[in-house]
């Protein structure tokens, strides 16, 4: 909820008014095995594929000391599945499943992409035939055979699975040139319709070999070069019957976190459908002084800040689950702490994100949101609510900018009801916790 000057002091009283009705709306979501989707559960991203068996160990280790509960890294693409015609093989999930299962992770799997040999819209299809390929198969009967396969294989091991990474970006599915207006509508339709028969076809046959699996949509990315029209036609014409959770992606900022969240919950009230909402990548990127200037690109400690903002502000939304982008750097390579980009953690130890997003996923996970705090506001603009966790109930509050950017400084002053108490507090861009 946006706040004004001119209205800080009619709005003192509802503060994030707007916000609780939405989460309880939210909350009222059905979703398959409800007692355990509805609690908050908090992830991260890693490539666990890229390194060795030691390393892949390491960095899920050094993640659930952080309070992670779940990992978006169990890769069983199709290219890593079946390199080639007959050639089925799942030692890399095997082994990724197993690190997980020994620490007590919750697996997220993920499918997709495509495989080079089976799509004739593949340059690559000759020359590299076992290579990741952003078309789907041409003949779906192969992806449905796939799924079943795989689902089967892990049948009550890996509770969740994920058909794509962004396909309405226009880089990672069915590629289109150009920008914007500039492509042909048609094939954008074409593109839309595609990708919604693979929808299709993963939820038919992932339910045949495991009823009790939740298929999620595909992560939708929701920003840069992606069709805006994509998740709107898919909604309309059928998505939600073939997915138990919509999936999305968002970056850069809390503000950006609420719009996309309201947008998507917008979206399915206009069909009467309720899916819970899974945010699988949210980050920001650290400022790099080797790289030109990019959205988003801030501080080490905006990213600190915003970690416990995000983690929040998504539970308070009815987010069921929260994988922050990444967990680990995903170069193979030594990466120093000042060249981190989106990670928690690099080569040298972990950023200071690290810290406060640990502090924060320890009191927040399998937390539920009471409502917005009840915070008197009579100066600047805030932002505050309010959850039961397993330490006792719990207030996050912080100061916003005018600008609602999270790498501006903030600073906001009010009476702080809670606890039986009346606490007068100077708030700051750094959030401010406290457990009771």
């Amino acid at each position: 909820m946006r706040f004004s000057r001119r209205n800080v002091t009619a709005l003192a009283g509802t503060f994030l008014a707007s916000t609780a009705i939405r989460a309880k709306a939210q909350a009222q979501s059905g979703s398959p095995n409800q007692n355990e989707s509805s609690r908050f559960r908090i992830g991260v991203n890693l490539h666990l594929d890229r390194f060795p068996p030691s390393a892949a160990f390491f960095q899920l280790a050094h993640l659930k000391a952080a309070g992670v509960q779940s990992v978006r890294g169990l890769d069983a693409a199709l290219a890593h599945v079946l390199p080639g015609p007959g050639k089925w093989q799942f030692a890399k999930s095997d082994r990724d499943l197993k690190f997980m299962e020994t620490l007590g992770i919750t697996p997220y799997g993920s499918l997709g992409y495509g495989v080079a040999w089976a799509s004739s819209r593949d340059s690559n299809r000759l020359q590299n035939p076992g290579s990741w390929s952003k078309f789907p198969p041409d003949d779906l009967a192969l992806w449905a055979e796939y799924v079943t396969r795989t689902v089967s294989r892990y049948r009550e091991r890996v509770k969740c699975w994920s058909p794509w990474n962004e396909p309405d970006s226009f880089g990672f599915f069915i590629p289109l040139q150009g920008a914007g207006g500039e492509r042909n509508p048609a094939d954008v339709t074409a593109r839309r319709a595609s990708y919604l028969e693979l929808q299709k076809a993963t939820y038919r046959a992932a339910k045949a070999a495991d009823s009790n699996v939740t298929v999620l949509s595909g992560g939708f990315a929701m920003g840069g070069d992606y069709d805006r029209g994509f998740l709107p036609w898919l909604i309309t014409n059928g998505l939600m019957d073939y997915c138990d959770v919509l999936e999305i992606h968002t970056y850069w900022s809390v503000k950006n976190l609420e719009d996309v969240l309201g947008h998507a919950q917008e979206l399915m009230r206009k069909v009467g459908a309720n899916r819970p909402i899974w945010v699988t990548e949210f980050g920001i990127a650290l400022k790099d002084a080797n790289d030109p200037p990019s959205i988003g690109m801030v501080e080490h400690q905006h990213v600190a800040n915003m970690a416990p903002k995000a983690l929040a502000t998504a539970l308070a939304l009815g987010v069921e689950r929260f994988y922050w982008y990444q967990g680990y750097t995903e170069a193979s390579a030594p990466v120093p702490l000042d060249h981190s980009e989106y990670s928690l953690s690099v080569t040298d130890g972990p950023t200071p994100a690290f810290w406060s997003f640990s502090t924060a996923a320890r009191l927040l996970r399998n937390a539920s949101y009471i409502g917005p705090a009840r915070f008197q506001i009579q100066r600047g603009m805030a932002k505050g609510y309010t959850f039961s966790s397993n330490e006792g109930q719990l207030v996050i509050l912080w100061a916003v900018s005018p600008d609602t950017l999270d790498n501006k400084p903030a600073a906001a002053q009010g009476i702080l009801d809670w606890g039986g108490q009346r606490i007068s507090m100077q708030l700051s861009e750094r959030p401010i916790i406290l457990v009771a």
